[in-house]
């Protein structure tokens, strides 16, 4: 039996992620911004020196080394976002890529008709949950959301966590980020203080907190660096004489005061349910984990004693499965389901996870559970009707 894969983008739950990214060009002058939320406590920039032909790169992103933004030699920058489930349907009957996309096109592409060409060779099936945005030093910027392509008008452009191609001129966006920026956008100085101000009305709290800002100047070759949305003071990287250290991994916390709320927030996280079961895992092996659980879940009915994350166990779920770990995969889907039975999306990850375990039967319950809750859960149909199919033709 052929193995069927669900391919997903490592940007991962659109619950995690609130990120906000704009540019704005005036007389020449560029500059572009971006906030990153997420859990991870640990991030970190890389520098990738060119080999033969390729771009040197600078990325920014966590200690898992996934290029969740960056900038190269040309002064070509990114950064991705997650958003809703939304079934790409042109290019299929091209090749997908084999590797992180975006970071062969950091290395390729100078500018943005060049990013948008060379995104046209794949299939972007990958990006079926996430998109992405690329702004060159000209200040000409693209959103690359699958399917559409949405070029920059006028002198600035936004992205935060919707599809803008599904959102009609003149209704609401949904958004409070997309619309705040908006307001401020037009009258904003292409100035790193006015820039970081801006992000600052933007950043996130909470369980997901804006964990680094980074204002990229694509002329300069400069990165402005704001760690754990503190904007009372950044730090300047120059990628030139970065890339003369050659490759190497900058951890920003080294460069930053320690902050209460950063280490209150540390704190916190290593006492849910999902940190601890995933440190079992790294530390000893899945078996130790499944075995220590069932004393965990008694501990979590104690106030504040391990508390169960509904967004943080599916994120550890893909984790997993992106690695091929699968079992590990399924352990972590199946406590969610466990812990919210109510949700049709714990009911999809674990039915993804068996159809990679080629456990189809297993998938179609989960995958049928799923569309019970939520009978708008169209690429949940689609997985459905594929797995059934596929059953259907192995019995004939």
């Amino acid at each position: 039996m052929k193995q069927l894969i669900i391919i997903m983008f490592l940007l991962l739950s659109i619950n995690a992620f609130a990120c906000s990214m704009f540019t704005k060009t005036v007389d020449e002058k560029t500059l572009v911004g971006n906030n990153e939320d997420w859990k991870n406590p640990d991030p970190v920039i890389w520098i990738q020196p060119g080999e033969g032909e390729k771009f040197d790169c600078m990325y920014v992103g966590f200690d898992d080394y996934f290029p969740q933004g960056g900038m190269n030699e040309a002064g070509l920058c990114f950064d991705g976002f997650a958003t809703k489930s939304k079934p790409i349907t042109n290019a299929l009957n091209k090749p997908g890529y084999q590797g992180i996309l975006n970071k062969h096109i950091m290395e390729t592409c100078s500018t943005i008709d060049e990013v948008i060409s060379e995104f046209d060779k794949y299939n972007l099936q990958i990006l079926d949950g996430a998109m992405t945005m690329f702004v060159d030093r000209t200040g000409d910027s693209v959103i690359i959301e699958g399917d559409d392509y949405i070029r920059k008008s006028g002198d600035f452009q936004i992205v935060t966590n919707f599809y803008q191609s599904e959102v009609k001129e003149g209704e609401k966006t949904g958004c409070v980020r997309y619309d705040n920026l908006l307001k401020q956008l037009p009258e904003l100085e292409v100035t790193i203080d006015d820039f970081a101000k801006a992000l600052a009305t933007t950043h996130q709290e909470g369980k997901y907190p804006t964990q680094y800002t980074n204002i990229f100047d694509p002329n300069k070759l400069e990165m402005y660096l704001y760690r754990y949305h503190d904007y009372s003071n950044y730090v300047t990287f120059d990628f030139k004489e970065e890339l003369k250290l050659g490759r190497h991994v900058i951890e920003m916390k080294d460069f930053f005061p320690r902050l209460y709320a950063y280490d209150y927030f540390v704190y916190q996280e290593s006492k849910t349910l999902g940190v601890k079961l995933q440190s079992i895992i790294d530390r000893d092996s899945l078996k130790t984990a499944m075995e220590a659980y069932p004393e965990l879940k008694e501990q979590h009915k104690i106030v504040y004693t391990y508390p169960v994350i509904e967004a943080e166990i599916n994120e550890l779920g893909y984790t997993y499965l992106t690695n091929r770990k699968i079992d590990e995969a399924i352990f972590f889907f199946q406590i969610n389901v466990e812990y919210f039975p109510e949700s049709w999306n714990c009911y999809d990850s674990l039915g993804e996870a068996y159809v990679n375990a080629e456990k189809l039967e297993l998938a179609i319950k989960n995958y049928e559970k799923s569309i019970e809750l939520n009978p708008d859960n169209v690429g949940g149909m689609k997985v459905l009707k594929i797995i059934k199919d596929k059953l259907m033709g192995d019995k004939q």
